[in-house]
């Protein structure tokens, strides 16, 4: 005897909005980070890079979390 049972599934369905949005803040972030790079290795100033670095987790942060809602 085979016991058949409904378990209930959950599927997160991600909208090509949502998609775009998650894209668009990774791809930001990672063309940003690639410039804070690049003043590193051009002027050798720390500060800037921390700031430009800081500038892209927070902008990858709020479009990741705004897409995921």
């Amino acid at each position: 005897m085979t016991v058949c049972r409904k378990l209930p599934i959950h599927i997160t369905y991600y909208s090509d909005v949502t998609l775009t949005s998650m894209f668009q803040g990774i791809i930001a972030s990672c063309v940003q980070l690639c410039f804070a790079w690049r003043v590193k290795i051009i002027t050798n100033n720390i500060w800037v890079v921390i700031l430009i670095v800081s500038c892209a987790i927070v902008s990858m942060r709020k479009l990741t979390l705004l897409s995921s809602h």
